[in-house]
């Protein structure tokens, strides 16, 4: 048996999607949670009503418990901090889901209390319905949901003992047991179908953000993150921004196709993905120019390692894949807690590779960020220095 077939290993991978799960949907879980409780109250409103007047009609002497007007009470209780609270916790989802598991528990301590006080003697037929219906509805992590039904259902099997007939009380703790055991397989039934419904989403949102031949962010993305990455730093930007071009790219395509051309391509997204960090953002800017930008990395050192790398795994590529190294030209502009305009970053990292493609190509250009104001007038680049 392989190790990933362990049922450790498949816990761990289910924890995992959990994580990812309830991390980045956590805005959504909030949003339905709070309905699906707001729903369980409305629910139970309209039982408590309807089934007091129907004991009523039924039994001329039947008359409401305190259990009764208590549900009543905090089921609308419920509802109005469902309606409340609804926008107010969509960015707060650790408080959402204490009141959620609190409404939780309000609601089914209630069912519990008339399920053992107020059927004089009967068996309990409220709190399994109860239970399955909200721990299917309401997410949280750690699956606490059970965890507060499982209170209730001890709740229920400890009164039902206390105060009911012996035949009863065996009843409702065999009930309880049946009910927490069906709640169980229908809450995981239902992460199930969430799990697989999330997990589509984000594959579609990668892809949607993907260049499908390289496998790194598209252009789009690639400027919306590097332009929230600035608006976010405000006028304390630190950090470089990469511009790589291949060297003599269309004189690949034209000599070995565009095939072998597009594994060049590929290979270089690789590469960036391996030379650079995972909290860098790496895309492709166009045609053969890759983009990526470092935040916080400042050290022209580092910055030369890094770049070095690159080079060095391209000219391995450039072997394997057309028998002749690929080279890579580059340029650098860095920043160190100064304001930074998105226009400006990428016109001088244009400006430095377009200095490496005229130095003769295969070599990197690194320059300090400057300002409007400290910027000495500078002449474009010619065009065709690009290859």
């Amino acid at each position: 048996m392989r190790r990933d077939d362990l049922p450790m290993s498949a816990l761990r991978r289910e924890a995992a999607r959990r994580r990812a799960y309830f991390t980045a949907d956590s805005a959504q879980i909030v949003t339905s949670n709070l309905g699906s409780v707001g729903v369980a109250a409305v629910m139970a409103l309209a039982l408590v009503t309807l089934l007091s007047a129907a004991a009523r009609a039924t039994y001329p002497l039947w008359e409401a418990t305190s259990a009764h007007a208590a549900a009543f009470v905090a089921s609308a209780a419920v509802l109005a901090a469902s309606l409340l609270l609804r926008h107010r916790l969509s960015a707060r989802p650790v408080v959402s889901t204490a009141v959620c598991l609190a409404a939780e528990a309000a609601l089914l301590a209630l069912v519990v209390a008339i399920d053992a006080t107020a059927t004089h003697g009967m068996p309990g037929v409220f709190l399994q319905p109860a239970v399955i219906a909200i721990t299917s509805v309401v997410v949280a992590p750690y699956a606490l949901p059970l965890v507060v039904a499982l209170g209730a259902e001890v709740a229920l099997a400890l009164l039902s003992a206390a105060l009911k007939s012996p035949p009863m009380a065996q009843f409702d703790a065999f009930s309880c047991a049946i009910g927490m055991v069906v709640a169980v397989a229908v809450s995981q039934v239902t992460m199930h179908l969430r799990l697989r419904d999330f997990e589509a989403r984000e594959q579609l949102r990668q892809s949607s953000l993907l260049d499908e031949l390289c496998g790194v962010y598209n252009k789009g993305a690639l400027v919306a993150a590097l332009r929230e990455h600035l608006a976010l730093a405000g006028p304390h930007v630190s950090g470089a921004l990469f511009l790589f071009d291949v060297d003599r790219f269309k004189q690949i395509n034209d000599t070995y196709g565009h095939y072998a051309g597009d594994e060049v391509l590929r290979a270089f997204g690789r590469a960036l993905q391996l030379g650079f960090r995972t909290t860098d953002t790496v895309g492709r800017f166009g045609g053969d120019e890759f983009l990526v930008l470092a935040p916080s990395l400042v050290d022209e050192r580092v910055i030369a390692e890094k770049v070095g790398r690159v080079r060095a795994a391209m000219r391995e590529a450039g072997e394997r894949i057309v028998g002749v190294p690929v080279t890579l030209s580059c340029g650098v502009v860095w920043a160190s807690d100064c304001p930074v305009t998105y226009e400006a970053a990428l016109r001088q990292a244009d400006e430095a590779l377009y200095e490496a493609k005229r130095a003769g190509r295969d070599r990197m250009v690194t320059r300090r960020y400057e300002t409007e104001d400290e910027r000495p007038a500078r002449r474009a680049g010619d065009a065709e220095a690009r290859g």
